[in-house]
């Protein structure tokens, strides 16, 4: 499949569309970031977003392990699609449930706020976070939500992908420990917010 690069500044913590991309900080989150933005930038047609059907209908090898789909009902976000290489890493399925079990209302309530906007600007974020195994080995991963398109009067969609920087052992099980490192808006062809995104706080 060939990626079509979009004519838009990519990595930006705020500000205006027309300001030059900071290679810098483009190299500082994990290369596959960027280039699931340009895989779902080659969905979209015409000035929208990719629909649902549209990324369903044009799987990607290269990111589907990686990739999950969650739908906001009632601003609660229920994960619809997980992909194996993510069941493996959270040693979990999530599919059909919550995306957030076991996690503080504070930090639910700042996930939502960050949907939320991703949503309704539109734009993508930015996150790297580290997670301790049963080992107590810490595993770093870089994150990516973009919006989806959906039909009229279906709940609304995030598309996102999770990186991780090494490989691990997946006889280790996730814990619940979490630790955010950066947080960032993504331009993804309209700007982005003002205001920062909210701190995923434990």
């Amino acid at each position: 499949m060939s990626f079509v690069k979009p004519p838009f500044t990519f990595f930006k913590t705020k500000i205006s569309v027309q300001e030059p991309t900071d290679e810098r900080e483009v190299a500082d989150w994990a290369p596959e970031c960027l280039a699931f933005l340009t895989y779902w930038t080659s969905l979209r047609a015409g000035a929208g977003i990719p629909t649902s059907e549209a990324f369903l209908d044009a799987p990607s090898s290269r990111f589907a392990p990686f990739v999950y789909i969650v739908e906001l009902l009632d601003g609660a976000p229920v994960v619809r699609l997980q992909g194996t290489q993510l069941a493996q890493a959270w040693a979990r399925d999530l599919t059909g449930g919550d995306f957030f079990p076991g996690r503080s209302p504070r930090f639910r309530a700042a996930a939502r706020a960050n949907m939320t906007a991703v949503l309704n600007h539109p734009c993508g974020l930015l996150a790297r976070s580290t997670y301790a195994t049963s080992k107590g080995r810490k595993i770093t991963s870089d994150w990516i939500q973009l919006p989806l398109g959906v039909r009229a009067a279906r709940a609304p969609r995030i598309v996102g992908a999770v990186f991780q920087h090494t490989g691990r052992n997946f006889g280790e099980v996730a814990t619940l420990h979490f630790e955010l490192h950066k947080l960032a808006w993504l331009d993804a062809g309209w700007g982005v917010p003002a205001a920062d995104p909210t701190p995923l706080a434990a």
